[in-house]
């Protein structure tokens, strides 16, 4: 049996996880993390790496990053927003690698579900800690504000997994509801106050600003928080109206 080549490997998964426009997949994934998780997949997959495996990566990217973008030092901040790069390329990475091989398990779901349990509360505390060094705010405001945003996305997890489970049974979803029948403003706002979101597109600022000593760059994080807390709401809409329909 021959052994495929890392090209050839490359081009399937490339084909395999195409999208279909702009509005499809994470807005994150339109950034340098789709392509570096397809780079990443394909070596997986020639060197036999599994996917569960892969997810334990995401997780060691995810607190790597954090620690790094914990310390008092602009480039260990800019280093650490790489490391959560490739954090999100590694989630991307394993189900790529999984649909390729057909390696699904319900341990690998329930094991990526704890991967973003484990890194989202280690990133929203590294962010707080640069805030508290820049001197952005009094620090028992600021805490709290942290402290919220930390409650509300732990919450915001566990909405994201009652609908991931609730769509799967759901085989009465019209056609027209997809992500491409979407406006292409609708599908901003669905994506942008979703936090992996936040920590790609947008956490970058954050060590440019500690560069600067710019410490307006608290302003843009408290209005993606504003952003954040109007979809909490819609999440929480969005389950009870699934425990309780009309």
């Amino acid at each position: 049996m021959s052994v495929r080549s890392y090209s050839e490997v490359y081009r399937d998964v490339c084909r395999q996880s195409r999208l279909n426009g702009f509005k499809s997949g994470m807005l994150a994934g339109h950034f340098l993390t789709r392509d570096i998780g397809r780079i990443c997949s394909a070596f997986f997959i020639r060197h036999g790496v599994i996917p569960n495996v892969i997810t334990v990566y995401m997780i060691l990217f995810g607190i790597a990053g954090s620690v790094l973008f914990a310390l008092p030092n602009v480039w260990c901040k800019f280093i650490g927003y790489f490391c959560w790069i490739m954090w999100f390329s590694m989630d991307c990475s394993d189900g790529q690698v999984a649909r390729y091989t057909r390696h699904f398990s319900k341990y690998g779901a329930e094991m990526d579900f704890m991967a973003h349990l484990i890194d989202h509360p280690c990133m929203i505390m590294s962010i707080w800690l640069t805030f508290l060094q820049m001197k952005v705010m009094e620090p028992i405001p600021l805490s709290a504000i942290f402290l919220a945003v930390m409650a509300m996305e732990m919450i915001m997890r566990n909405i994201t997994a009652f609908n991931h489970y609730h769509s799967k049974m759901d085989s009465g979803k019209s056609a027209g509801s997809g992500p491409a029948h979407i406006s292409s403003l609708r599908y901003v706002w669905r994506q942008v106050y979703l936090f992996p979101n936040f920590i790609v597109c947008f956490s970058w600022f954050i060590p440019l600003g500690y560069l600067l000593d710019a410490k307006w760059t608290i302003w843009v994080f408290l209005g993606w928080a504003c952003l954040f807390v109007l979809g909490f709401i819609r999440g929480l809409f969005t389950v009870f109206s699934r425990i309780y329909p009309e």
